[in-house]
Parts: structure tokens; sequence; C-alpha cells
């Protein structure tokens, strides 16, 4: 097992085993040349360098709709239906990138903040999604959160784009707004995916902790929740009446807009 890092590891004197403990935690793994630039010049002097380093970028990915088009076969269906592109875009970022605690830090975000190609078959939807991680990794937590919220990646992949408490029979909504919002068709209760999530994964967690991170316990010795049910329920109405902006051009036509935050859906009054 390598040693522990002490204060003193922050001065440019660091063993080779104190080096390669930092870079397997800070970057996608250590190398020669890392190993001898860490130990050069210490552990905040290349954290300083690392923050200053701009973002890269994914490679841009055109909005396709969501069913392929009869002409987009070979190298257009492989760039445009399948994650190809944005997988071997990461790691040859992770294996050549220099921004590596940036690459790193975007990781471990997309590992809380999940989302996945079940719910999301488009790499042009993850791609955005995937970005947004990437720029803002330094960033705030809070800001973060909401720039989440409201990605409609998330939206989709967590059900939150279109949560609405209503029924389909609200005489305000026609047919097709009713269909667009509940999508069984029956009674409407705001569905409670991300308002579980954001709970349980995104913020507070499931129980009460000491500052030793040790759980907090009732008088019959049992962790204390941080929430209960109705809490989920209070949470998953606050988390309603958002949808996709207005459709994007793409090839063949207009497209589901995955591209910019989700919009505050507006029913027409008559």
């Amino acid at each position: 097992m390598l040693p522990s890092l002490s204060l003193g590891a922050l001065a440019p004197s660091l063993t080779e085993a104190e080096a390669v403990r930092f870079l397997r935690q800070s970057t996608f793994g250590p190398t020669l040349k890392l190993v001898t630039e860490v130990q050069r010049i210490g552990i905040s002097k290349f954290l300083d360098q690392q923050f200053k380093l701009r973002a890269g970028k994914y490679p841009p990915l055109k909005f396709y709709p969501e069913s392929s088009p009869q002409n987009c076969t070979g190298t257009c269906f492989r760039d445009n239906y399948t994650y190809y592109r944005l997988q071997r875009e990461f790691f040859d970022n992770a294996l050549t990138g220099k921004d590596q605690l940036r690459q790193r830090v975007a990781f471990i975000l997309s590992q809380i903040f999940v989302t996945g190609q079940s719910n999301v078959p488009l790499p042009a939807w993850m791609r955005t999604y995937q970005q947004m991680l990437y720029d803002n990794a330094f960033g705030n937590y809070r800001a973060l959160l909401q720039m989440i919220t409201l990605n409609p990646t998330m939206g989709r992949y967590l059900d939150m784009v279109n949560n609405r408490c209503q029924t389909n029979t609200d005489p305000l909504l026609n047919q097709t707004e009713r269909l667009a919002i509940c999508r069984s068709g029956q009674i409407a209760q705001p569905n409670e995916n991300y308002a579980r999530e954001i709970l349980q994964l995104f913020a507070i967690g499931t129980f009460m902790l000491n500052e030793d991170g040790t759980y907090q316990v009732d008088g019959s010795g049992m962790p204390s929740p941080t929430y209960d049910q109705a809490t989920i329920e209070a949470f998953a109405r606050v988390f309603t009446g958002w949808g996709l902006a207005p459709p994007l051009k793409g090839p063949g036509g207009d497209v589901p807009h995955y591209r910019d935050p989700m919009v505050v859906r507006r029913r027409a009054r008559h």
C-alpha cells in the first residue's frame, strides 16, 4: 500500500510513491513524465497549472432525427447513431490530453450525475451533456446542479422533461398537449424519479451524518433518514413544468432540441 500524503507532500520534495499516488487520484494514470514533473514542482504548482488549462471540446455532432434516414448508412450511421465518436474522443483525451485533472473531475461528475445510452440513444444529445460537465468541472456545485437539472439529456434520462401534475381531462389542454404531458394517457402524478435521485445521490444522501461521516441514529439505534416520502412528493411537484426548447433544424427537418437548457412550458388559455 502506498503511503498517505502528509502536509509536507505539498512541497516539491515528493517521493516517487507519493507522486504516483497523487497522479492516480488526479489524472487517468501516472506516466514517467508526469511523475518526474510532479516531483520537480510539487502538487500545488501542478494543480495550479491544471486549473489554468482551457477545456477541450468534444467533436461537433449534428442533431439528427431519432430514427435514421434511409440515406444515413455506413460512416453517417456510425457517427450519428452510435457513441463511436464520443467514446473515441474520451479515450484519446484520457491517454494524450494535457488537461488531465479537468477530465478526471468531469468523469467523476458523470459517475454521480449519471445518464446513459439506454434512454439517451443519440450521441449528439449525450455530447451536449458531457461537454457541460467538462466545461464546468471546476465550477460552483450549486450552479452545476442547476445546469444539470435543466439539461434536456438529464430531463429525458430521469423523466423530468414534460413532468406535469395534472390529468388528461384538463379543459385547458387540447388532445396533443395532453398526450405530450401524460404519456400513459391516465391521471398523471408528478414523476418522482428525478426528485428521488437529487435527494439520494446528487445532494444530501439518505441518512443524517455526523461530522466524522458516521450515521446519526435515533432512539432505537437506527440511522436517521434525511427525508421521507412526503419530501419526495413535494420535490416531485417542484420539478414540473419544464419541456424541450423549440425544435432545431436538422438534416431532413425539425429535430428535438437537446442542445440548450429546457424551458418553462406554457399552455394556451382560451
